[in-house]
């Protein structure tokens, strides 16, 4: 559900859960926790926190149908074998789990990295790149510099650094999960 709900809708809920006035999310911590008293827009650090979870709650569940069917295309037979050798639950998980996963992972892996260049709706609709600068994603900054600041030289250059970047982080997770080599 995260992933089909508008960025607007969701931000207008995170920002009624962290709101200083409603107080939702400090009342049901201070309600199981005996915590409470977060300034979660107001304080930097906590606003990284913030966009953070909003964000984390937005994607899991996507990412994690990558999961699911990764496991679901991992034959019987590994894991038979595996058991048939002795082998327990846990050494089943890294020996046959994990590296069948290695593909996912990979793709994964750099859907995460792209996506996290491109963040932009969350942190402009629930802090607007505040306080000070503590939530300005990449995204963020090259919109503001393009079309608050009019500085579209600067804009596409920041623009062709985070591509390079991207690209360059992107490969190298392919090369770390082993994609695209023979078995």
């Amino acid at each position: 559900m995260p992933v089909v709900l508008s960025p607007i809708i969701i931000a207008l809920v995170f920002t009624l859960l962290y709101d200083r006035e409603y107080d939702l999310l400090n009342a049901a911590l201070r309600g199981f926790f005996g915590w409470g008293g977060i300034d979660w827009l107001g304080e930097p650090s906590w606003a990284r926190v913030s966009v953070m979870l909003l964000v984390l709650w937005r994607w899991t569940g996507y990412l994690t149908i990558f999961f699911l069917a990764g496991l679901k295309n991992i034959p019987r037979d590994f894991y038979e074998a595996a058991e048939i050798d002795g082998a327990g639950r846990v050494r089943t998980f890294f020996s046959v789990t994990v590296p069948m996963l290695k593909p996912v992972t990979a793709f994964v892996a750099v859907t995460v990295l792209v996506g996290t260049a491109q963040i932009l709706e969350e942190p402009m609709l629930l802090t607007k790149g505040g306080p000070g600068e503590a939530t300005l994603s990449v995204a963020m900054f090259i919109y503001r510099e393009a079309f608050t600041r009019q500085q579209l030289g600067y804009a596409a250059a920041a623009g062709v650094v985070m591509f390079l970047l991207v690209f360059v982080l992107g490969r190298a997770a392919n090369a770390v999960y082993g994609v695209g080599r023979e078995r």
